[in-house]
């Protein structure tokens, strides 16, 4: 969080403006993200209660034991049900909190009490864990205790609740979309006029039905050889 706004702040400048460190769980729809990210604009709609900072908002001169060559490396574990899910550390950042802050600070007025995040720490997020299906816990559910430790700033410990479902609404179809094409088979029609396909306990063959009857619409069995007629009927089975 920063205490001092500006504009197109210099690095060192945003490194000065940081005020405090705390935790921040961004918590991720996935299914709205896929839904919503189809069109490859942008990220998916929000919800209230989608973050969660806290428990203490720690001073910059505080967490002066955890900074080395410019970085604060600061231990973290995501846990889901007590279960651990990942663990890395904020040293692992690929930009520091003073280039995060400078870059967003670009044509951009940063007002006191802006909030940044580091991004995720790595294997810290359920979707990482895809790629290994047999050691994937699953997507959270209802009563399921979420709770993220970092050295330093404490840890958030928070239940999965489910809302009430949203109010519907109907589909529209896209004016712009050109017309579905009519599906055709065009394979042609095999009937078979030569006899039929036969299941007899020896196995399929094709030929003319064995008790010389004529052949009907269904499959049945034939009481003077025991065998069955796969895709016609002789007229004299039952």
């Amino acid at each position: 969080m920063i205490g001092t706004g500006g504009t197109d702040l210099t690095v060192e400048q945003a490194e000065q403006s940081i005020v405090g460190y705390t935790i921040f769980n961004d918590w991720s729809a996935r299914d709205l993200q896929m839904l919503e990210g189809q069109l490859r604009i942008g990220q998916a709609k929000g919800k209230d209660s989608g973050v969660t900072l806290g428990p203490y908002l720690v001073t910059p001169d505080e967490l002066e034991p955890y900074r080395r060559g410019g970085r604060l490396h600061l231990q973290v574990t995501a846990l889901v049900n007590d279960t651990v899910i990942g663990t890395g550390s904020t040293g692992a950042m690929d930009w520091t909190f003073g280039e995060v802050i400078s870059y967003a600070s670009r044509g951009v007025l940063l007002r006191p009490g802006d909030v940044f995040g580091s991004g995720t720490v790595p294997t810290c997020t359920l979707v990482e864990h895809l790629g290994d299906l047999e050691s994937f816990p699953g997507w959270l559910h209802e009563g399921d205790v979420v709770t993220l430790r970092a050295e330093g700033l404490g840890e958030t410990r928070q239940t999965v609740r489910v809302s009430k479902p949203p109010h519907p609404l109907m589909p529209r179809r896209n004016p712009d979309a050109p017309p579905a094409r009519a599906r055709v088979n065009r394979a042609p029609a095999r009937v078979p006029t030569r006899g039929a396909y036969m299941k007899s306990p020896t196995g399929y063959g094709r030929g003319r039905c064995r008790t010389g009857g004529t052949a009907g619409a269904t499959p049945g069995w034939s009481p003077a050889t025991g065998h069955r007629c796969w895709w016609t009927r002789c007229s004299t089975s039952r």
